[in-house]
């Protein structure tokens, strides 16, 4: 499972959702919010991460920066990276 990461600090649309639409149609889960579901069914959770820092929306000079820019994200605030990875097994 990929879902989004609600720490992450370059969604353009988050000002905006917050004006204009109620917590239940903006709200993202945490990793652990993500993670426990897995946990409470009987899942093995063999890793759970945050990674990406490029958007979908990003044009090349943003690409290209995020691109140079993830190893040094990665080792000071990948807890905030884009995306929250969750894979689990049935035990």
């Amino acid at each position: 499972m990929i879902d989004m990461n609600r720490r992450y600090p370059l969604f353009r649309s988050a000002l905006r959702d917050r004006l204009w639409k109620g917590p239940e149609e903006y709200y993202l889960p945490s990793l652990e919010e993500y993670v426990k579901p897995f946990l409470e069914n009987g899942f093995e959770i063999l890793q759970e991460e945050n990674f990406c820092w490029i958007p979908h929306s990003a044009g090349p000079t943003m690409c290209a920066l995020m691109v140079f820019m993830t190893p040094l994200l990665n080792k000071v605030a990948k807890k905030c990276a884009m995306r929250e990875l969750v894979i689990a097994k049935k035990r």
